[in-house]
């Protein structure tokens, strides 16, 4: 048996109040504990503040610190810089090299990206510039995303001294325990954060599938999540009984899109409706946009309240240049039927494509204004290492940024960066107050969109 500290960095940049923990580590936690393992802890540093004594504290209870470096999905913001300096700390007390008391595992979705942009391989006592300015990094192995049994062999690899062998994938995901949502505080799970009280009832996130198969040009996600893959229905109705069991009330679904294969996300809805899994729960999910009138129907009984679309443009020449197909007026017909029967639309977009001018901006904006969203986020076109745009730069414009905004001052748009944000945020006023009687009309109706703590 070894004893195991999880930990969580905090984000390089605190962005939007977002719900949400790392559903990484859980998974990892109820696999390891599934193999004898102890897990002293699970620290999240996007949730409670920093002590360096407390960390200590914990680190001296264990034998292997697994360190999740993760990317923007999560809370929009990396947190390597925290996670680099973590690493530092365990160094400059535990000793360097072979001497050193503590195993060190770095774990997570941005270790597949760090490998790809500057040549990691998980090795043992490998030194390597992992991120900010390229500063050499001592860790035991760096393990890239996935939640398989790889990780009790490199934990059992560590620990005797032996050579890691090559992974195997995980072939059936129904495989993996539940994530251990023991380890989280009610704090944690009623929505509290380093700048934020609790204020939400008992909440949760699941995960019924990963990845997707649209192409996406913008797309991150593909560095981590090869393909798509899904848990059986059985298997998500089982979690979700589990959930139930343990008073859960507002869930987040975080796949990466649930309605990727819709046949099965109606199947899934409507079992969890026909057994009554769901009651009492208010659900959000994500769905880029391939919906119709019976999956919203399906969706309504089975207590869904909130779905995030990936709209990301209202131009056409724009949507092909995303690889997008959203047939927007029949998309807006829908968005209307969603409003109708109860649902909360969020519309997610994005401005800043190479061919982008203040005309198909202001088409966007028409756009949203003219559809019933009751939130919206926009966003500047962003080329994220790991998605497709990124590797379209040549590698001197990429240079060791990991990401670069698309804007004038990086030869990507005619806008300069601080214009498109002032867009965004002359935008956004203008949608809230346009919409603030609507939605309160709306909450009056159906409630809000999550319960609330009383």
């Amino acid at each position: 048996m070894v004893d195991i500290l999880l930990v969580y960095p905090a984000p390089d940049e605190f962005k939007e109040r977002r719900f949400g923990f790392s559903l990484d580590l859980l998974y990892l936690a109820a696999i390891l504990k599934k193999a004898g393992h102890r897990i002293v802890n699970y620290l999240d540093y996007s949730i409670e503040v920093f002590d360096l004594e407390k960390f200590y504290y914990h680190t001296d209870k264990a034998e292997v610190v697994i360190i999740e470096f993760d990317s923007f999905p999560l809370k929009r913001a990396i947190n390597i810089q925290h996670g680099e300096s973590l690493v530092r700390e365990i160094i400059k007390r535990y000793g360097s090299g072979c001497k050193r008391k503590k195993k060190i595992i770095l774990f997570g979705n941005d270790i597949a990206i760090i490998k790809s942009f500057l040549g990691v391989q998980g090795a043992i006592f490998q030194k390597s510039p992992l991120a900010a300015g390229g500063k050499e990094l001592e860790f035991d192995y760096a393990l890239a995303g996935g939640y398989s049994n790889n990780i009790n062999t490199v934990v059992e690899s560590l620990m005797t001294g032996t050579p890691v062998p090559e992974f195997q994938p995980l072939d059936d995901l129904d495989q993996l325990p539940f994530p251990d949502r023991s380890l989280l505080t009610l704090y944690a799970e009623q929505g509290g954060a380093v700048d934020q009280k609790p204020g939400l009832q008992k909440s949760t996130l699941i995960r019924t599938s990963t990845g997707c198969l649209n192409d996406c040009i913008f797309c991150q996600r593909k560095a981590w999540h090869q393909g798509y893959r899904a848990h059986s229905i059985p298997y998500v109705l089982r979690e979700f009984s589990e959930l139930k069991k343990h008073h859960y009330r507002n869930i987040w679904i975080t796949d990466d899109n649930f309605t990727f294969d819709l046949k099965r996300a109606k199947s899934l809805l409507k079992e969890l409706s026909n057994r009554d899994l769901t009651g009492g729960m208010k659900i959000a999910l994500s769905s880029w946009n391939r919906i119709d009138e019976e999956f919203l129907e399906t969706a309504k009984k089975a207590h869904i309240s909130i779905i995030s679309f990936g709209v990301e443009t209202a131009n056409q020449e724009i949507q092909r240049f995303y690889r997008k197909e959203i047939p927007l007026n029949r998309f807006r017909e829908l968005i209307r039927y969603a409003d109708r029967i109860g649902f909360y639309a969020v519309g997610n977009f994005i401005i800043g494509a190479p061919m982008e001018t203040e005309a198909t901006i202001k088409e966007t904006f028409d756009y949203i204004l003219n559809t019933p969203f009751d939130q919206v986020n926009v966003k500047i076109l962003d080329y994220m290492a790991g998605s497709e745009l990124y590797e379209s730069l040549p590698p001197e414009k990429r240079g060791i940024s990991r990401h670069l905004f698309a804007c004038k001052e990086n030869g990507l748009n005619e806008f300069p960066l601080e214009v498109l944000k002032g867009k965004i945020k002359n935008f956004k006023a203008e949608f809230q107050r346009l919409g603030e009687r609507r939605l309160k009309e709306k909450i009056s109706r159906y409630g809000p969109p999550y319960y609330l703590l009383r």
